[in-house]
């Protein structure tokens, strides 16, 4: 994913995810009744957010979560698809009450609700599903920790750094990993 390479501008990311969104589009054309092209548009929309506007992405984030139910209605034991709805959980329930009362407000529509517990079983259930993925550990280890169950998220994070780096996003990933653990093991977890 080139949108993860360092030093890639906003711009260039936009243009990228656009074009991934779309062609994701054109494969749930092709094939509606598979889970894959729901999941591309899920996993494009999410990362198209990232450099967009308040609005935009309370837009995109609805239609982020229509894409993974839809994809979970098609293919209920598709990984990667409980692994997006766990990372939208995990990042609705980042949102505080001020943010969602000045979303009401200024966009008119108020911001699903997500939670960390929701999140965790997302993820239990994608490593359940692939436990050799490493980025579906680590994330179930970081939502272990922003759940306060360490010993939990460092056997999570132990067990990712043992995994295959099949790409950016993994690789990105293992960093992470190993920053977490650094910081559990050196007895200073705080917040994730």
């Amino acid at each position: 994913d080139m949108s993860y390479v360092p030093g890639t501008p906003s711009a260039r990311a936009v243009e990228l995810n656009r074009r991934a969104i779309d062609v994701a589009l054109q494969a749930v054309a092709a094939n509606p009744q598979s889970a894959i092209g729901h999941v591309a548009c899920c996993v494009s929309r999410g990362r198209l957010a990232l450099h967009l506007d308040n609005r935009t992405k309370v837009q995109l984030a609805r239609q982020a979560q229509d894409d993974v139910r839809t994809a979970l209605n098609l293919e209920p034991d598709n990984d990667v698809a409980h692994h997006l709805l766990g990372r939208w959980n995990y990042e609705m329930a980042s949102v505080n009450a001020v943010v969602r009362t000045i979303i009401q407000m200024l966009y008119g529509t108020s911001l699903m609700a997500g939670s960390y517990r929701d999140a965790a079983a997302c993820y239990e259930t994608a490593v359940r599903l692939r436990p050799e993925y490493l980025i579906h550990r680590v994330e179930l280890g970081r939502t272990y920790w922003k759940l306060g169950q360490l010993q939990a998220a460092e056997r999570e994070l132990e067990t990712a750094m043992g995994l295959d780096v099949p790409d950016i996003n993994a690789l990105l990933q293992k960093e992470d990993a190993k920053t977490m653990l650094a910081r559990l093991k050196g007895g200073r977890p705080g917040s994730v």
